[in-house]
């Protein structure tokens, strides 16, 4: 278990899985990847074991796209979005993710928080500028925590994503090299840390650990296809 430096009322929590038996080994909380519901289901309920008896997690039907949902209630009903916005106590968002990059944030009084899937995407769709206009605090006042993801030494990709991210950021190029084979390989983290500090978040925590590297710690898609996923949820507290 990793959890983020965020102000005292925040809580955070980002579950790592570990990778022994089968592919949904062991914590798996993804009820679309082809694991038994009733496990996935006893996994939710222990998730919630980190957090406020009275709180409730919000889970989304992510799509890789850039939709914000601003949450006041709980839903049981699903939201189709890769991010949520909330000031309401005893609320957790959540993300899942096997190799995208999971962005927490917070504002420094620990009133507002949200949470962000950021694949490749959804941050070239500008996700992060989207997250923070629906937020009410500055974004001088914010605190950023990314997640575990897959390293850039994993992460090829062609150059339609880098010209992608050329029409909004063209900065962001140096966030992609070229390797030996003449593919190119993308820092994700980079991009979403360079992309924070561009729209004045200035505090940034990267965990700057690799999901496709560290197979006994996190799942990865990318190096399983078949796989769990893991959730990064944050929560204001009482």
């Amino acid at each position: 278990m990793q959890t983020s430096r965020f102000p005292q009322n925040i809580n955070s929590v980002n579950l790592a899985t570990s990778y022994k038996k089968n592919s949904y080994d062991h914590f798996n909380l993804g009820l679309h990847v082809g694991d038994l519901e009733k496990n996935v289901l006893v996994n939710r309920k222990c998730l919630l074991n980190n957090f406020n008896p009275e709180t409730k997690i919000q889970w989304l039907e992510q799509v890789h796209g850039s939709d914000v949902a601003e949450v006041s209630v709980y839903s049981p009903h699903v939201i189709q979005a890769d991010a949520l916005v909330t000031r309401s106590k005893n609320l957790a968002l959540a993300i899942m993710t096997a190799d995208c990059l999971p962005i927490l944030l917070s504002n420094v009084d620990g009133t507002e928080v949200a949470a962000i899937h950021g694949g490749w995407r959804s941050l070239a769709d500008d996700i992060i500028v989207k997250t923070l206009d629906k937020m009410h605090s500055r974004n001088e006042t914010i605190f950023a925590w990314l997640g575990p993801c897959i390293g850039q030494t994993h992460f090829e990709v062609g150059d339609e994503v880098r010209q992608h991210f050329n029409k909004s950021s063209p900065n962001s190029a140096q966030f992609f090299i070229e390797n030996k084979i003449g593919k190119l390989q993308a820092d994700l983290a980079g991009i979403a840390s360079f992309l924070l500090k561009k729209s004045g978040v200035s505090s940034v925590v990267n965990t700057s650990e690799c999901t496709f590297t560290l197979k006994d710690k996190y799942y990865s898609y990318r190096r399983e296809n078949i796989t769990g996923r893991m959730a990064s949820v944050i929560a204001i507290a009482n």
